[in-house]
């Protein structure tokens, strides 16, 4: 990513197509290695600085950051609401950091939008492929929610949609 200069993305780019992976799918059982592939740039934030290349532990922290925005806008209340706004358990943080991060392929893309209130924007995210190690299988529910609704910032404009493979 380094000194890299951004690729543009076009409106010529394929579109993506969306489907969830299944804890209980047959190639999840056994599975060694999980496969995430950027449809569309990620842009995810840590510290309020954007993540250059993901790791496990932001895809984890920003689906289940996702899935509370969700649920706090769109779902009913219930009885783990506190649970929920507590944020992810400490636990779950410790098992997502033993998930080992390998970088497949990698791209900083620029994408630019143009606005009648502001202008035209940049903005840069990840676009590439990652594969991981490691016991991910608690995750992968979460994981398959953010295929469906988009991880990051941007997902209003697209961005963050993903698929996942097991091998």
């Amino acid at each position: 990513l380094g000194e890299s200069t951004p690729r543009r993305l076009s409106d010529s780019d394929p579109l993506p197509t969306l489907q969830p992976i299944e804890p209980s799918d047959p190639k999840m059982q056994g599975a060694k290695e999980l496969l995430f592939e950027t449809l569309t740039p990620l842009r995810i934030h840590r510290k309020g600085q954007l993540v250059p290349r993901p790791e496990f532990t932001d895809l984890v922290v920003a689906a289940f950051r996702r899935a509370q925005v969700l649920s706090r806008f769109h779902g009913q209340p219930s009885a783990d609401h506190a649970i929920r706004e507590a944020g992810l358990p400490c636990e779950a943080l410790e098992l997502a950091r033993q998930v080992k991060t390998f970088v497949v392929q990698e791209e900083l893309v620029r994408v630019r939008r143009k606005s009648s209130r502001s202008g035209a924007q940049t903005f840069h995210g990840f676009h590439g492929q990652l594969r991981f190690q490691g016991p991910f299988a608690p995750f992968v529910r979460l994981l398959s929610f953010g295929s469906l609704f988009g991880l990051g910032k941007g997902t209003g404009f697209g961005f963050g949609q993903f698929r996942l493979t097991a091998s």
